[in-house]
Parts: C-alpha cells; sequence; structure tokens
C-alpha cells in the first residue's frame, strides 16, 4: 500500500523568490564576476589566467587582515565549464566572499582556491549548483545565504551593509547572522564530477529552504551498505563529498544565528585547519530541506548534521555516513523540529530511500552512533533507516526520539517472485561481519508499526544482535493481511547462516496492542533467541493472530509480561516454542487479568519438540476462558500421538501447554498458576441448610446479648452456578420490622486493646447495629480484639463500639 508524503515538500514561502531569480539569469557563456567598491582600494580583482595549466578567471587583491582575505563582488556566477578560482596568499588560511548585489549566485561551473585556504561565500539572495558545479578545493567550503559573519570582536562582514574590515587583526568567524531577507540554497542533480573538499574538512550548506534535487553530498569512493535491506548494496559515488570530514545542512527562518566553531576530536579538543562545527543552539525557527530524485548526502568515514524544520527524502535519495579501514566512524545527527519524511523508492533501480550508519565489508573500526530528533518521524512505502555493521567493528547505536514514529507499507520490488522489502528501522550485525551490531533505543509518546513495517535489530553473522528498547506511551503493531500471517513486527533475530546471539525487545509502555502482527526473538541457527520484556500499566490486547514468539533452535528465549489486563482474541498466541534438541523458553505472566472468549484458539505455549518444555508461571487476579492441558490430554484430543501433530493451535480452544512433544521422559516443562484462594469461578463454600434462627426473629431489648450469627462467603455472595462469574442479584434481604427508633449512642473514649496480625480473615458477624437511617448493619468483630460494651436502656443502644 502507498501512502504519499503528508509534507508539501519545499513550499513557495522562501524558496519561490529565489527560483524565480534564477530562471530569470540569463543563459552564462562566461563567468560573471564582478566585484564591487565596498572595499575600497582594497578591491577584489578578477584577471583572466592559467591555474593548474588551463585558462580560469583568477580573483585576486581583496583585504587581508592576518590570516583572514575578505572579497566582495556585486555579482558572482559561474557560468557553464567555467572555472573560477580564489588566489591564496601564503599565510592566509580562511578566504570570506560576499555578494552585495540582488542577484543569486548561479554555480554552474568550477569554483577552487589554487592553495589550501578555507572558503565562505554569502549570498543572502539564494545559491544555486548547476549540473556541472564542481569544487576543487582543499579546505573546507561553507555557502550560505546568510546576510553577514560574526567575529569575535563584533565586526560584522555583512552583504547588506558592506563595510571595509578595521585594520586591526580579525580572527575565525564565530558565527552567521541571518537577516530579513533569508534566500534558498539548490542543487540541481550534480553529476559524478563531484563537490569535493579536502580530507577531514567540512562541506556546510546553511540558508532557508535547502532543495536537493537529484543530485547530493556524496561520498567516494563507492561504499558499501551494512543493511542487507539496501540491496543493490553499492552506493553509487558522485555528488558533495568530505572524506574524513563534516557535512553541514542546515535550513534555518530569517532573524537567526548559527555559531561556528572548530571542530573537536573524540577527546573534545579543537582541532585547527580541519573545519568547522555549526550550532544552532540560539535559532528561533527552521525551514525546509528537502531531498528529490536520488539526491545524496555522503560521508565516506565523516560526520553529517542535518538541521530543518521538515526534513524529506524520496526517490530513492539517501544521508550515509560509512566507516572504512581503520578509523572510527563519526556521528550522524538528523534534527527535524516537525517533521522528518523518509519515504519509498527509486523508481528506475528500486533502492529503498534511506539513511545509513555503518562500517563497510572489510572494516576493522567502530561505527558511530544514528541520533534522530523530531517531533514526528514517518518512515513509509519501503524506506530504511539503518545502523550497523559490515566488518570487525562494533555497529553504533540508533536512538530516535519523537512524539510520535510510524513505519508504513513496503517496496514491492519484484511481484512475481515475491519480493518485498518493509519500511523498516534497523540495527544489524551484517552479512560476513565479525563486530556485534549496536543497540536500537525508540523514545515517543506514540509508536505505529503499520501494513508490513518493521523494527529490527539482529545478526546474519559470527557477532551478536543488539538489544531493541521501546519507551512509548501508545504502541500499535498492526499488519495488512491475515491470510499471510504476522506482518508487521518488532523483531531481535538471528538470521540463517549466523553464530551469534539475537539481541533482546525491552518494551515499556502504557498500551500495547498486536493485530495481524508480532513481537517476536527468534534464532533459526545456534545462537540463542533474545528475551522479551513487556511491562504495560494499562494493558496488553493481542487479536487477529497477534502473536508474542520467542523461537530458537538451541538456546532459549525467555518471556516476561507485567500488565493489569492481559486479552488475547481471535487466533492470538504467545510462544516460546524450541525446535530441534533446545529446550523451549520460559513464559511469566503477572497481570491483574488473564481474558479472552470461549472457543477463539488463543494459546500459550512453551513447547519443545525433541528437548524439554518450558515453563510458565501465570500470576492473575482473574483467568478466564483459558485450558491447561497436559500432553496425554492433548493426544486425546488430537486423537494423535505423533509429535509433529502435538499442537494446541489445531484445537478450537483456547489452551496453554508446556511439554516435550517428542521426549516425554526428559520433560520438565510445566504450568504454574497462582490466583486467589477463594474465586466464584472454581466453586463455593457449602453453607448450612439452616440458614436462620427461629429465636433470632423475635426482637428483643438487647440482641447483642443473643450469641447470633451471619456468615457470607465467597468474593461476592452466593453463586447461583459455581461455573460462572459472579453477576448483580440480591442474594439476601431481611424484610423483618425492627420495633421502635434506634439511635447508635456515642464513641467511648476508652482505648482498644489489639494485636499484631498480617492479613485480615473472613469472620462471621458477630453483631448488628441500627444507623442513624434506621438501616441494619451487620458487624465482624476480629476475633483478637477485645472490647467493652455497655448497654443502656430502653432502646440498648450500642456504646463504646469500635467500627
Amino acid at each position: 500500500m502507498m501512502f504519499p508524503s503528508r509534507s508539501p515538500g519545499i513550499s513557495c514561502l522562501g524558496m519561490i523568490g529565489v527560483l524565480v531569480a534564477w530562471s530569470s539569469l540569463p543563459a552564462l557563456a562566461l563567468a560573471q564576476v564582478v566585484p564591487d567598491n565596498s572595499l575600497g582600494t582594497e578591491r577584489s580583482q578578477v584577471t583572466h589566467s592559467p591555474v593548474q595549466g588551463s585558462l580560469a578567471e583568477l580573483i585576486q587583491g581583496g583585504a587581508r587582515r592576518g590570516s583572514n582575505l575578505f572579497h566582495s563582488f556585486s555579482e558572482f556566477n559561474v557560468g557553464d565549464l567555467q572555472r573560477v578560482y580564489f588566489a591564496n596568499p601564503a599565510g592566509v588560511q580562511n578566504i570570506l566572499s560576499r555578494v552585495t548585489g540582488n542577484n543569486p549566485s548561479k554555480l554552474l561551473g568550477t569554483v577552487g582556491v589554487t592553495g589550501n585556504a578555507n572558503l565562505i561565500l554569502l549570498n543572502p539572495n539564494g545559491i544555486l549548483f548547476g549540473q556541472n558545479a564542481r569544487l576543487d578545493i582543499r579546505g573546507s567550503f561553507l555557502a550560505s545565504t546568510a546576510d553577514s559573519l560574526q567575529f569575535d570582536n563584533g565586526f560584522l562582514f555583512s552583504a547588506s551593509n558592506p563595510q571595509i574590515p578595521p585594520l586591526l587583526t580579525v580572527n575565525v568567524p564565530i558565527g552567521l547572522q541571518f537577516g530579513t531577507l533569508t534566500g534558498g540554497i539548490r542543487l540541481q542533480g550534480v553529476k559524478q564530477t563531484d563537490l569535493r573538499v579536502g580530507s577531514g574538512q567540512t562541506l556546510a550548506l546553511v540558508g532557508g529552504d535547502i532543495l536537493l534535487d537529484g543530485g547530493g553530498l556524496a561520498g567516494s569512493p563507492p561504499l558499501r551498505c551494512p543493511d542487507p535491506s539496501c540491496a543493490p548494496r553499492v552506493l553509487e559515488g558522485g555528488g558533495f563529498t568530505a572524506p574524513g570530514g563534516r557535512i553541514e545542512l542546515g535550513s534555518v527562518a530569517a532573524g537567526s544565528v548559527v555559531t561556528i566553531s572548530a571542530r573537536r576530536n573524540s577527546a573534545g579538543t579543537a582541532q585547527t585547519n580541519s573545519g568547522w562545527e555549526l550550532g544552532y543552539q540560539g535559532v528561533q525557527g527552521f525551514q525546509d530541506i528537502r531531498l528529490n530524485q536520488a539526491a545524496r548526502v555522503e560521508a565516506n568515514g565523516g560526520s553529517i548534521q542535518v538541521q530543518g524544520r521538515r526534513i524529506t527524502l524520496t526517490d530513492g535519495s539517501q544521508i550515509a555516513t560509512i566507516t572504512q579501514g581503520s578509523q572510527t566512524g563519526k556521528n550522524l545527527t538528523i534534527r527535524a523540529a516537525e517533521l522528518l519524511e523518509v519515504i519509498g523508492f527509486d523508481p528506475t533501480t528500486r533502492r529503498p530511500t534511506r539513511i545509513v550508519s555503518g562500517t563497510a565489508p572489510g572494516s576493522t573500526g567502530n561505527a558511530g552512533n544514528l541520533t534522530i530528533a523530531t517531533q514526528n518521524l514517518r518512515v513509509v512505502n519501503g524506506a530504511v533507516i539503518s545502523s550497523g555493521t559490515s566488518g570487525a567493528g562494533t555497529g553504533g547505536d540508533l536512538t530516535v526520539q519523537a512524539k510520535s514514529i510510524e513505519v508504513i507499507g513496503i517496496n514491492i520490488i519484484d511481484l512475481a517472485q515475491r519480493q518485498r522489502l518493509p519500511s523498516s528501522i534497523v540495527n544489524q550485525a551484517g552479512q560476513g561481519s565479525t563486530g556485534n551490531a549496536g543497540n536500537l533505543t525508540l523514545e515517543t509518546e506514540s509508536l505505529r508499526v503499520v501494513d508490513d513495517g518493521s523494527i529490527s535489530v539482529g545478526t546474519f553473522a559470527a557477532g551478536n544482535g543488539g538489544n531493541l528498547t521501546v519507551r512509548a506511551k501508545s504502541i500499535e503493531i498492526i499488519g495488512s493481511n491475515q491470510q499471510r500471517g504476522p506482518s508487521s513486527t518488532l523483531v531481535a533475530q538471528a538470521f540463517r547462516g549466523s553464530t551469534g546471539n539475537a539481541g533482546d525487545i525491552t518494551l515499556i509502555t502504557d498500551r500495547l496492542y498486536i493485530q495481524q502482527g508480532s513481537v517476536r526473538a527468534a534464532s533459526v541457527e545456534s545462537g540463542s533467541a533474545g528475551n522479551i520484556t513487556i511491562q504495560a500499566n494499562s494493558q496488553i490486547s493481542l487479536a487477529d493472530n497477534g502473536r508474542i514468539n520467542a523461537s530458537t533452535i538451541d538456546g532459549q528465549g525467555n518471556i516476561t509480561l507485567t500488565t493489569p489486563l492481559l486479552l488475547m482474541r481471535r487466533n492470538s498466541s504467545i510462544t516460546t516454542n524450541a525446535a530441534g534438541n533446545g529446550t523451549g523458553g520460559n513464559i511469566t505472566i503477572n497481570a491483574g487479568f488473564l481474558v479472552s472468549a470461549p472457543n477463539e484458539n488463543n494459546d500459550i505455549i512453551a513447547n519443545a519438540f525433541a528437548g524439554s518444555g518450558g515453563q510458565i508461571r501465570i500470576s492473575v487476579q482473574g483467568l478466564f476462558w483459558f485450558n491447561l492441558r497436559s500432553r496425554q490430554e492433548l493426544q486425546r484430543l488430537l486423537n494423535t500421538s505423533n509429535p509433529v501433530d502435538l499442537d494446541p493451535r489445531q484445537l478450537p480452544t483456547n489452551d496453554i501447554t508446556a511439554f516435550s512433544q517428542a521426549n516425554p521422559t526428559i520433560d520438565t516443562g510445566a504450568v504454574r498458576l497462582q490466583t486467589p484462594d477463594l474465586d466464584p469461578t472454581q466453586g463455593f463454600t457449602v453453607l448450612p441448610t439452616d440458614l436462620t434462627d427461629p429465636s433470632q426473629l423475635i426482637a428483643s431489648t438487647c440482641p447483642a446479648d443473643q450469641g447470633s450469627s451471619f456468615a457470607i462467603t465467597g468474593r461476592g455472595g452466593l453463586p447461583e452456578d459455581p461455573r460462572q462469574p459472579l453477576m448483580g442479584q440480591v442474594i439476601w434481604q431481611d424484610d423483618r420490622q425492627v420495633g421502635g427508633d434506634r439511635e447508635v449512642g456515642g464513641w467511648d473514649d476508652r482505648q482498644v486493646e489489639q494485636s499484631n496480625f498480617v492479613t485480615a480473615s473472613i469472620v462471621e458477624a458477630q453483631d448488628w447495629i441500627i444507623d442513624r437511617t434506621g438501616m441494619v448493619v451487620l458487624v465482624a468483630h476480629q476475633p483478637q480484639i477485645y472490647r467493652t460494651v455497655r448497654f443502656w436502656h430502653p432502646l440498648c443502644a450500642l456504646s463504646n463500639l469500635s467500627p
């Protein structure tokens, strides 16, 4: 089922003005680099000169202040296949340029620096990179539609209010100041020529709306995805690249300030000549980022930060950072103030749209972490968010923090061969890896996994799978096809061909609802299945083939459920089955009530085939419509002794079993049920046939001296049928009229002696009184309580009686 994006994409807000301005620019036969006069005698100079063996437009002059070189232009455009280079005098580390005119910059050819300096280009009107755009920069590159650069001495290098930099030494810039005009940045289908910066440097685009349309920030050499769902696994080269460096995409609103600081190493120490990191802590509003038509943002061994309001990836676009060799992986961080959408696949190649962090095959370094923070996350129509390892290093952790998370739909690769890729959030140890996978953690108010969506941790190799942890107020797992069995799933699995163990699943929620879906921990090889632990503060509901399952070949996986209400309907099951010689896992249920409906084939099973069955421990206040079945009883009901057929799911009843199907001589499986001692559904206490004493039918002036008694046992009265739950009905009613009005006397101020006791016991009524309304009240006194009762005539009202 296909789900269109709910995001309108890059709206017409800030981007439309930029697009109109771009469309109005004439075709550029030659470079249009026009210096302005804002720098006075230090104005920039453009000459037609040879650079690296070919003619190019060479920009010289400018205002130098220490290690910074300032340039100012009224127009800055690069024609198709043209080359424009900034000269890099000795000692200059940063080349800072601004556009003071009213037109956006159109970069269709090559922009470069003759040395190793960093390059910053400011144009508040907008910046466009064409299909043949190319960067020849060995330092870092920052393109922004900010109005000005901020320096620590208070100086602003502004495009709207151009001034000459002060003669005093100006240090490195510390921030980007956006004005009322915040133009967009657009990348138009960059080809394989790459937009490249030097190794370990930063490539940053910071502006209003950002649109990557068939191009992007891409990795080189070709990268390999650690997630098997990314097949075909090769991620094409091309686009923008910062090998071992940092990529920054930031879309901010007018009036924002984005900080610039030196990149820091793993120890937190600032590194010189290694690019920048951008900070958005003071930004009050963001704008939109959209990647279309297989656009790519990739960093080979580097880090990526994406920050915006609504961030959308479609058509096989991807954001990826892959660690190669022995280097330690860097982090991928995406923050969307309102919405992050990852949608669909490339209609030509069928590759999923994806966000990926991991290690490449043959690598030994550890992967970095993948972190997503947003109000709403939607992964739909076969898109993938993935973290993992394909080498010897450990995979990074994948963490999502969102108010709502939706994982919906599938990508049908080949309908005839039934090749389907679900929309998924996954952290796995990939094929050929020896390192362990990282953990997957989701923190949200609402998690919905719908129409074959999947959230999984696991291993395909020798490494162990990571753990899956979900903290949510509500979790819904809803499949789409009951005939095909459970489809939507939360799973921790050791896949075929693996020797590692599956991870554990922990769900902490108020409400868990599973319909035609499953929560599953499984191992199909020698590794152990993980454990499933679910704590639901309100209820757990399974319906229409909903399943909670831990299955294994050798090692056992256990299930622990804690909830006030566990409701199972219509072919639902909770199982810890073991194939082969493995021992069945244990099932522990701590619930207020375990409820089903008659003959709906809902089962709780801890069976094993050749090994011993597991242990089922159920502690509930009420158990309704379940049958405890032994192996012998199941043989009789199914009329077979064939171990393969000893499956309680073949019965229409709701059953609980724990035994070995093929080897009863070694079986230690058992079902232990703990319920309250007194339960109307289990029987009733036989009461005496003479319920009344004729001597007690006569009104007495001092009835407390007669020693009358009346006993009610059972929870709630006398059931008409011990096999039925207690229904509302009148059990006993006394219509006798008591002569005279009675009034309860005052309480005595003497202390009542009472011995220590642990729990209250059920005792016979020892007395009766009449309250102020004339109602007869039976009083049951604890036998350990000693009291003195004093009467007074004529009505013998009770006095000194504790309640």
